[in-house]
């Protein structure tokens, strides 16, 4: 057998192997069956949508969906949020409310995508989230209105006509609209996972190999004594 003096060799390794197999084999097969298990039994996940149309302020979207997701993100609405499900304020449930939501830029239209390992749970948050934008669109089409109406009264002031060139449609101001409200969704959603269990079988071998063999030559040195 092998010492700190002399070079591992084949024989050795198939040695250790066959003196230790159930040390360095029933964990991975243990490892491997828990990896399996885990890909082919993923939890059930529940997903509800809304999508809402975002309103015009002239040519441009009265707020972008890049935007929009960061600001829907933010803690003050995600407070604006957690009031209507009426649920705790503090901090861990905002971060889990910000985690189960996804905004989704569809040409003009937002989708609203909410997930939760329960479709009513699902259902509400993505109806408070679409109450919550929907209600902040409300006062941006309001002020853009205001807005436009007091650049019209300038220019009548001012006896300058507005230029055929700008175009009416850019004085066009258009509310935002719920186009597909939030419903429930009782048939949970597939969930992909990236097969693990070979990485997790060579990670498990590496590890009970090392062992077998620090073990081995541990007993080595207690015998030598």
């Amino acid at each position: 057998m092998f010492s700190e003096e002399q070079e591992l060799t084949i024989e050795d390794v198939i040695r250790v192997f066959v003196k230790r197999w159930k040390l360095i084999f029933l964990p991975v097969i243990l490892v491997a069956f828990t990896a399996f298990v885990y890909n082919m039994y993923p939890p059930k996940v529940y997903k509800s949508v809304s999508l809402l149309k975002i309103g015009l302020d002239g040519n441009r979207y009265l707020e972008p969906v890049y935007s929009l997701d960061k600001v829907m993100h933010s803690t003050p609405q995600l407070i604006e949020v957690a009031k209507l499900l009426k649920i705790n304020m503090d901090s861990d449930t905002l971060k889990t409310l910000a985690s189960s939501v996804e905004f989704k830029d569809l040409n003009g239209y937002v989708e609203i995508i909410v997930t939760d390992d329960n479709p009513q749970y699902a259902f509400m948050i993505a109806d408070a989230f679409t109450k919550v934008l929907y209600r902040r669109h409300q006062v941006l089409y309001l002020n853009a209105k205001s807005n436009m109406k007091s650049l019209i009264i300038d220019v009548k002031e001012l006896l300058r006509p507005i230029p055929l060139s700008s175009g009416v449609s850019e004085l066009r101001v258009v509310p935002t609209t719920v186009e597909v409200p939030a419903i429930i969704n009782d048939k949970p959603v597939e969930i992909k996972r990236k097969p693990i269990v070979m990485t997790m079988s060579l990670i498990a071998l590496l590890i009970t190999t090392i062992l077998a063999f620090y073990i081995e030559r541990k007993n080595i040195k207690t015998e030598g004594k």
